[in-house]
């Protein structure tokens, strides 16, 4: 799919073709909020100029065979929802944006997630369920609410290494791990028992399944 234009298309629904490539950069859709390319047979999203796409705000790419991200998603200033799940990413996107607040990456092949290479101010949830994960980077959000490590093959977990102050759902279940995490967080309210210790601290649990 190469030229595309149009002055007044808000949402663009592109899903179950048979598109393997779409050059964003000969776009002209300045008005284009979201667009669906689910389910389709995409290889790679490059990006490296986006004047068309200043006004995107929600890009579906699931169910594709993506297994490369090459952008700067602050070329898209106003993105704030981006699904890449069931693709074949092995390693996350190293991501960064000002307007981010959801991201999924559930049922990709993803390793490890190099969080310190990030920059997302204004994520607040963030999918990664269904992946190959073994483990956990050191952690820092002050955005981030809902986490989804869920299905991965995760052994240990240092919540002591975090820094998420605004997390309020975390999801592991169906990992590898063989002892309970402490948690120390007076954020983590949903979805786990809770338990006070003699200092006063609130200690989260997950129950294992």
């Amino acid at each position: 799919m190469s030229t595309f234009k149009s002055d007044s298309l808000e949402e663009l629904d592109l899903s179950s073709n048979k598109i393997t490539n779409v050059e964003f950069d000969r776009w002209e859709t300045p008005k284009l909020r979201i667009l669906s390319l689910q389910q389709c047979a995409v290889e790679s999203v490059r990006i490296f100029k986006s004047d068309s796409l200043e006004e995107l705000e929600e890009l579906f790419l699931n169910g594709n065979i993506i297994w490369n991200v090459e952008f700067d998603m602050r070329i898209i200033p106003k993105l704030r929802n981006l699904q890449l799940s069931s693709n074949d990413l092995t390693s996350d996107p190293a991501v960064k944006s000002d307007s981010l607040e959801e991201l999924n990456l559930n049922s990709n092949k993803i390793r490890i997630v190099e969080f310190n290479r990030w920059e997302t101010p204004k994520l607040r949830k963030l999918w990664l369920r269904g992946n190959a994960l073994t483990s956990l980077q050191d952690f820092k959000s002050d955005s981030l609410e809902e986490l989804d490590l869920g299905i991965n093959k995760i052994t240990k977990v240092e919540f002591d290494k975090w820094a998420t102050p605004k997390l309020r759902i975390l999801i592991l279940d169906h990992n590898s791990l063989t002892s309970l995490p402490a948690f120390n967080s007076d954020r983590l309210s949903e979805g786990l028992p809770v338990s006070k210790s003699k200092e006063g601290n609130v200690a989260y649990r997950l129950v294992l399944p």
